[in-house]
This record gives C-alpha cells, sequence and structure tokens, in this order.
C-alpha cells in the first residue's frame, strides 16, 4: 500500500494493531519496514511508533546501515523525534561509519535536520564520510545533505 499511496486508515488501524501485538518477534529489517510504511503513507501511529523504538532501541546491533537510515527518515517524515531512538541510531552509525552509503549518510542528516536534532558526532561523521565518497553521491543526495548542513546551520 505504501508504494501505491493508497490509504485505507481502518485497515492501517487493524495493522497497527496487529504488529504491535507480535513486535517482539520482528527482526531489525521488520521493524524498519513497519516504520518507513506508516511514514510513506503519512500514517501517525504514536502508540505502535512509541513501541517500535523500543523495540528497535533492544535489537539496534542488529541494524544495517539502511535499517537504521529508513528508521531514522521515519521517525522524522512522521514528525516523532524520539532522541533516546536516535541517541541509540547515531551511536550504533558511529560504529557502521564506513558501511553508509551515499542515500544513507544524506538521509540521516536530512532526518535529524528535520526534527531539529543537533548531533554532533552523527554530522561530523556525514562530513568526513561525504567527502571520502563525495563520487557517489547523486543530486538528491548533494541537495538533501546540504540542506541539512543548513537548516542546523553547520558551518566549518
Amino acid at each position: 500500500f505504501a508504494t501505491l499511496g493508497f490509504l485505507n486508515l481502518p485497515l492501517m488501524d487493524a495493522l497497527a494493531d496487529h504488529v504491535h501485538a507480535k513486535l517482539s518477534e520482528l527482526r531489525a529489517q521488520g521493524l524498519a519496514n513497519i516504520t518507513w510504511s506508516f511514514a510513506k503513507l503519512g500514517v501517525r501511529q504514536k502508540h505502535l511508533m512509541d513501541a517500535v523504538a523500543h523495540e528497535s532501541l533492544v535489537k539496534m546491533s542488529e541494524f544495517d546501515p539502511q535499517n537504521l537510515s529508513n528508521t531514522a527518515w521515519a521517525f522524522a517524515k512522521l514528525g516523532l523525534a524520539d532522541e533516546t531512538l536516535l541517541h541509540a541510531i547515531s551511536t550504533e552509525v558511529q560504529h557502521r561509519r564506513f558501511e553508509l552509503l551515499a542515500r544513507e549518510l544524506s538521509s540521516l542528516a536530512w532526518s535529524f535536520a528535520t526534527l531539529k536534532m543537533f548531533d554532533l558526532p552523527l554530522f561530523e561523521l556525514v562530513s568526513q564520510q561525504a567527502i571520502a565518497k563525495i563520487s557517489s553521491f547523486e543530486p538528491l543526495d548533494i541537495a538533501n545533505t546540504a540542506w541539512a548542513f543548513s537548516a542546523l546551520k553547520l558551518l566549518d
């Protein structure tokens, strides 16, 4: 449904309730997919997202770079600044700094800036890795990264 842009709120409520009951069974990929899908549709199921954030904290070491950036993006898209989750994402990203692709770097920067969350270690990492990987940045990655640094008024 997320890709089609079709929105059926009673269905989304039922899915949220069902997923909420089974969160402990989901792996990192499933948690990231749930947050991405709800955010893509603009469905702000706060009780579900709070529970997903909690479960994500438990399984944070299982998240790969795409899961981390997608989760941050989803929370930003929904306007949910879960500081504990975002700090954990930032910390985990530090351990995976060399695995991050251009899209993941730009998405993380955009997500934190959208939520007005200044995380110096994260933005230093984005800066360093963006410079190292600049040849792989697509126009959207460049725009999102530049916007994020501008939005938070990060100057060198």
